[in-house]
């Protein structure tokens, strides 16, 4: 019997890694998130999320992509979030509340972040519509502190996407 359930989780993983058994990624793709990563191309194919959610007095805007080979994760925040405008995330600020991240295969040890000051960046909301769409542009210098400060620069993003309310 034991044989008999080796061989069926067997043939199980060989169907689905051949493709006769595939994920349905519709509810994690909500459009297009696209950039440069230190000059490749990237897109969130797997998923590409904007969510508007509160934090009381203020809406934060938080758009996340992540690839499909489950490797890469690119994500701007925009805190507070107050429409369609250019949002600036200032090296030295602190302070900041914007922020942009992008996280490698490790993210203990591949985690770029422009938080506490250490980046720098620009990101351009050029249409918004609650539980509508939001479209528009990114790009930020991003920081390891973990790895001796590397850098990272996230190029030519754009976004398309569809608003999620929460």
């Amino acid at each position: 019997m034991r044989f008999l359930q080796i061989v069926a989780l067997g043939l199980l993983l060989m169907a689905s890694s051949c493709g006769l058994f595939t994920r349905n990624n519709d509810m994690l793709v909500e459009g297009t998130l696209t950039c440069q990563v230190d000059g490749a191309d990237w897109t969130g194919d797997f998923i590409a999320q904007a969510l508007l959610s509160s934090t009381g007095a203020d809406d934060v805007l938080t758009i996340t992509g992540q690839q499909s080979d489950g490797n890469t994760q690119v994500q701007v925040i925009l805190n507070p979030f107050t429409g369609p405008g250019t949002y600036t995330i200032v090296k030295g600020n602190f302070a900041e509340t914007n922020m942009g991240r992008y996280t490698g295969r490790n993210p203990l040890t591949q985690t770029f972040t422009t938080m506490s000051g250490l980046g720098e960046g620009s990101i351009e909301i050029t249409d918004f519509e609650a539980d509508g769409k939001v479209k528009g542009s990114f790009s930020f210098t991003a920081v390891n502190a973990a790895s001796g400060n590397a850098e990272v620069a996230i190029t030519n993003g754009m976004i398309d996407l569809e608003v999620t309310e929460e």
